[in-house]
């Protein structure tokens, strides 16, 4: 397998649909840090920041 060129992070989902990965991502990490469920279905992060996406 050849090494990646490039890797892409896309945390706002402008770039790519990811089926739910990056909200699922979100509330698997704010359960793992602080043992809390994170209902961020409410807010949506296209187009924001990574600071002001963590923020929220």
């Amino acid at each position: 397998m050849d090494r990646p060129q490039a890797i892409l992070f896309d945390v706002d989902g402008l770039l790519i649909t990811t089926g739910g990965a990056g909200t699922n991502s979100w509330r698997w990490a704010f359960n793992e840090l602080y043992g809390i469920p994170a209902d961020i279905g409410k807010f949506t992060e296209a187009g924001m920041t990574d600071p002001v996406v963590g923020r929220l």
